[in-house]
Order: structure tokens, then C-alpha cells, then sequence
């Protein structure tokens, strides 16, 4: 092959992983009718809602159907976080100083012992060990909730935007400033990491501080994503990018424009972005 060749078949192949490293809306599913504060999918199947009063649902089609679970018995407040470690076992966090558990996709959940304040975030790293957060409260579990030990914030965060636990006593926190940090030993001692977006335009308003997360982390060891929903002169974007350092390094940003108007946001370990809309629909997003 000559040097004339060679250069457009490097070229082409160029392109075509630049093609494959970028992001996509890969579903987009109808308004719902109830009142939901966040929702995810953990592939493009199986998924998690949680909402207002006795509101959480689960489906198995990607949103194309969701199922009704929990009863009003359960409790009486708002939930505002979810996560799923895989298809069965996901969990919830919310207001009157709430969190829960499922081991069956959400059909039936049982109650954890009371945090304390209002539920964000929630991460698990196996059925036991896990994660939870109100917006200035972090806290760990290693017996499925029965019992919490609050941990350290980062010295430089003063609020928590999203967790995402990835092994026992190891994983992320994304403050309210958009900084990523990585503990291995339960918030002892934090590690700043990389900037994700280190040339975001002013004009990008991010929407955070709020009762939901609007950044999301999602990370298998030391791959995965972080994305966050926001305003450019009043019109709805998102901004996406992946590491496979942990966070050392991010690749650059992708910047999408969002047709409706998003609510909050959440992300998967399998590289799964998910927006829940002002709508109720979700618009969701993978590489």
C-alpha cells in the first residue's frame, strides 16, 4: 500500500471510531402520567422510576411500558434517588429521611433504617455495601441499610450532587461545582480527579443545588460517565464524556441539544445516561 493510501485508510478508520466514540440518543419514550422525580434505565431494557407519595415503577421493554409497584403502605413521601446494581437489585432514597431496597426489579421493597434529611443519591456496590446521600449528608452501610455511619465530604465540596459506590469502601462523589473525587477507603481521604469538562462555555448554565441530581456518574471500576443537563440561552443541552482511568482522564465533552425541557438525570455502570423530562418521558443516551 502506498503512503497515499495508507493515509486515507487511516483516515477512514479515524472517522470511524470517531463515529463509534460518539454519543447518541438511543431511546425516547412517551410521557407518563405520573408524578415522577427520576428515573434510569440500567441497559436498554430494564429500568427504574420513583416519584411522588407511593409512586415507584419498573419496566423490562425500555420504557416502553412501565409497571406499578409499590403500595401506599410502604410510605407517604416523595422519593428523589435511585440505582440499580443490576437487573433485581435497586434501591431508592427520598424524603422523611427514607431509603429502600429491592432484590426483586421492584415489585416488592422493603424499608432501611432512617438517614438523615432528604435522599439524593444512592449507589450500591452489592446487595449490603452501599452508599447514601441528602444534599450536605454522606453515609455508608455494609448490612443493607439496618445501620449507617456518615463519612467525610471531600474538603473542597460542600454539597453532593450524585455517588456511585464501585467496590467495598471505594467510588465517586461529584460535588455541586462539578468536581469528580475517588475514595478507597470510605471517605477517609478523597482524591481530587480530572476536570470533566474543563472548557465549559459560561454560557452553559448547569442545573444543580436542586432536590435531584443534575449531574450523573455511572462507573465500572474505573470506566464510565458522567453527564450533565443544563441551559444555553434558555434552550435545554446535555453534556457527556467517559474515562477508562477512573476519572485521570476524560475524553472530550459531547454537548447535545435536548427537545424537552429535562427534570433530572441519572447513569448507569453500563454506560447508560438517562434524563427524565418535565414530561414525565425519558430521553436516553449511550456511546
Amino acid at each position: 500500500m502506498n503512503c497515499r493510501k495508507l493515509a486515507i485508510a487511516l483516515c477512514a478508520l479515524s472517522l470511524i471510531m470517531t463515529g463509534c466514540s460518539q454519543w447518541k440518543k438511543i431511546i425516547q419514550t412517551e410521557p407518563q402520567q405520573d408524578m415522577l422525580n427520576t428515573a434510569m434505565l440500567f441497559d436498554k431494557e430494564h429500568g427504574l422510576a420513583v416519584g411522588e407519595f407511593n409512586i415507584t415503577r419498573y419496566t423490562k421493554n425500555g420504557g416502553k411500558n412501565w409497571i406499578a409497584t409499590m403500595g401506599s403502605k410502604t410510605h407517604m413521601f416523595a422519593l428523589y434517588g435511585c440505582s440499580m446494581l443490576d437487573e433485581k437489585n435497586v434501591f431508592a432514597t427520598g424524603n422523611s429521611k427514607q431509603a429502600f431496597y429491592s432484590t426483586n426489579a421492584g415489585e416488592s421493597w422493603h424499608s432501611m433504617s432512617d438517614i438523615e434529611g432528604i435522599g439524593k443519591s444512592i449507589s450500591f456496590c452489592s446487595q449490603n455495601e452501599g452508599w447514601v446521600a441528602t444534599k450536605t449528608w454522606f453515609a455508608r452501610t455494609t448490612d443493607r441499610g439496618a445501620t449507617w455511619k456518615a463519612l467525610p465530604l471531600p474538603q473542597d465540596a460542600t454539597a453532593v450532587e450524585a455517588i456511585c459506590m464501585t467496590a467495598p469502601g471505594a467510588g465517586y462523589l461529584v460535588s455541586e461545582r462539578k468536581d469528580v473525587f475517588y475514595t478507597q477507603d470510605s471517605g477517609a481521604h478523597w482524591e481530587k480527579r480530572a476536570n470533566p469538562f474543563p472548557d465549559l462555555d459560561s454560557s452553559f448554565k448547569p442545573l444543580l443545588c436542586r432536590g435531584t441530581q443534575g449531574i450523573a456518574i455511572g462507573m465500572a471500576g474505573d470506566t464510565g460517565v458522567i453527564a450533565c443537563i443544563g441551559l444555553v440561552d434558555k434552550e435545554s443541552k446535555i453534556i457527556l464524556t467517559s474515562t477508562d482511568d477512573g476519572g485521570k482522564t476524560w475524553r472530550k465533552p459531547v454537548m447535545r441539544a435536548l427537545k424537552k425541557e429535562p427534570k433530572t438525570i441519572n447513569a448507569s455502570v453500563n454506560g447508560i445516561v438517562s434524563v427524565l423530562n418535565k414530561d414525565i418521558s425519558l430521553t436516553v443516551f449511550a456511546r
